[in-house]
């Protein structure tokens, strides 16, 4: 079963989870770009570090258990109009022993194929030994 979580309607991002064994189904056909929207990925977790999921899910939560699986979802589905992906050890890997899911952020770019850049966060790095942070913005550009 998957559940749309949350939409931001400032700078249109969507969240989205699917439970262990699942299929994930997203789509841009529905948004206000129709037919000429595309998937682009600006995160993706799998494991048990989302209490409210693993409670929808009938999961434990689990502390620091998930990996980023961004570049897997953007390979199998960025640039596309709808995804459907198995939500499994054999997609995944199995970090947290068993029983994990998916949960991943997205937005619909309009256009009829993907070459922009999108901004995916800020980054920021301290050094103590020179009492400088540093940060920066996190860019990937999706060419489909």
């Amino acid at each position: 079963m998957v559940l749309t979580d949350s939409v931001d309607d400032d700078d249109v991002v969507q969240s989205t989870h699917a439970c262990f064994n699942s299929m994930l189904e997203i789509s841009c056909e529905t948004t206000a770009g129709g037919d000429n929207a595309l998937l682009a990925f600006d995160s993706a977790r799998y494991g048990r570090n989302n209490s409210r999921v693993a409670t929808h899910c009938d999961v434990p939560f689990s502390w620091n258990c998930d990996v980023d699986v961004q570049f897997l979802l953007n390979r199998a589905c960025a640039g596309r109009r709808r995804c459907s992906i198995d939500v499994g050890v054999d997609r995944f890997t199995d970090p947290c022993g068993y029983a994990e899911f998916l949960v991943v952020a997205y937005r619909c770019i309009p256009g009829t194929s993907l070459n922009r850049s999108v901004i995916l966060g800020t980054v920021c790095m301290t050094s103590s030994h020179l009492n400088v942070t540093c940060c920066c913005r996190v860019i990937f550009t999706y060419i489909v």
